[in-house]
């Protein structure tokens, strides 16, 4: 239940409550009213929520209260807090609210002078794209608050980078309802295609399996699809990294793009507006399918989810429900049908089968994809969790 901000049991500094407030959350969320006194009363603590409920917020302002508590100021190269993220795109998105409250905290008091960076290996670090640029930018600019990905902030440690700065001691860091739909795996792509062609307005996230699938089927939907409609087209995964952030902004910034990813877009990820989220196969931790269908319906937002099941994976439907508690409503062909553009000649399992193959022949290059998508795939299956339940063969 949501509550004022200064109804909480600790009280928040003006500069603070300024920079929630350009925020626009008038009201504090459940986990921020339960983490937020907690650890400005110096507890450990450690908080699981759904996603999108204000967790980052829960951390950061207390983060900065505590910093700010301090009566001698901060010199140019002491580090007050280290944030550590396990996506290069989370890390960004914490450092992005952490420059805001820093830009009030700074604005509001003449003692004061944060400062904060960002560390990834996602070619994003705080504008730099190797470690040896990460390092320059700690030594010309200093860090009151750092956030980083643990295996960035390890190859920095491991390089003596800054040990000399206090942390040499860290070499070893650590929806409007839910939908199914049995759909065998010849269909999914002209179902994809058709589906892509109904929703030409409207945000997409679809996840596959593998890096090596969201290559294949990110060649497969530009040569499928028009001109025009393959240019809302963008793909993420963890193999990207001097590419993520830039593909990740185009598409939280565009209204009606398509983005084909693996979970690395599961956790945390903070995209507004995102009307669909297709998982094309089950997830291979039952966590993620949650995570993965966080990604819509945010901040109370209305969203859909739906996931692609095979005939012989249809238990893992009951298996959602039991591990998960998740009831998922099925959805029919005549119900499938009103968010799919009606069946042409060219958009049959068939055609779009011939289609994908002469694609495929006349480029070498698409021609390996096929062949990491299709190895990747099987590894897929018979790595999952619930391999034996999905009945692969």
């Amino acid at each position: 239940m949501s509550s004022d901000w200064n109804s909480l049991p600790v009280q928040l500094s003006k500069s603070i409550l300024k920079a929630i407030d350009a925020l626009g959350f008038k009201e504090s969320l459940p986990v921020q009213q339960y983490v937020i006194p907690l650890l400005l009363n110096s507890k450990d603590v450690a908080a699981e929520a759904i996603t999108g409920s204000g967790k980052t917020l829960a951390f950061v302002i207390p983060v900065l209260e505590i910093l700010l508590k301090r009566k001698r100021p901060w010199q140019i190269y002491e580090i007050g807090a280290l944030i550590l993220s396990p996506t290069c795109e989370l890390a960004i998105q914490i450092y992005e609210i952490v420059l805001h409250f820093i830009k009030y905290v700074n604005a509001n008091s003449n003692e004061y002078n944060f400062s904060a960076l960002v560390f990834t290996s996602s070619g994003r670090s705080s504008g730099a794209t190797t470690k040896f640029q990460d390092f320059n930018n700690f030594k010309e600019k200093g860090s009151t608050i750092l956030v980083a990905t643990p295996g960035r902030l390890t190859d920095l440690i491991l390089a003596g980078a800054i040990v000399d700065y206090g942390l040499g001691n860290m070499a070893n860091p650590i929806i409007r309802g839910l939908r199914s739909m049995i759909v065998e795996t010849d269909e999914k792509i002209s179902l994809i295609v058709r589906f892509i062609l109904m929703h030409r307005k409207e945000k997409i996230l679809i996840f596959f399996a593998t890096c090596a699938c969201v290559d294949y089927f990110y060649c497969i939907l530009k040569g499928l699809l028009s001109l025009k409609q393959s240019k809302r087209i963008q793909r993420l995964h963890g193999k990207l990294n001097k590419k993520r952030f830039d593909l990740f902004t185009k598409f939280k910034n565009t209204s009606n793009g398509i983005l084909l990813c693996t979970d690395v877009m599961a956790r945390g990820i903070d995209v507004p507006h995102i009307d669909w989220v297709i998982q094309c196969d089950p997830p291979t931790n039952a966590n993620e399918f949650v995570h993965r269908c966080g990604r819509t319906a945010r901040c109370g937002l209305e969203g859909n989810a739906l996931l692609f099941v095979t005939s012989q994976e249809a238990a893992y439907i009951n298996f959602l429900h039991i591990n998960q508690q998740v009831n998922l409503l099925h959805m029919e062909r005549d119900e499938l049908n009103q968010h799919i553009a009606p069946l042409t000649t060219v958009d049959t399992i068939d055609s779009i089968t011939e289609r994908i193959r002469n694609l495929c022949k006349k480029d070498k290059l698409l021609h390996e994809k096929a062949i990491r998508a299709f190895v990747s795939y099987v590894q897929f299956y018979r790595k999952h969790e619930c391999n034996l339940l999905l009945n692969y063969k």
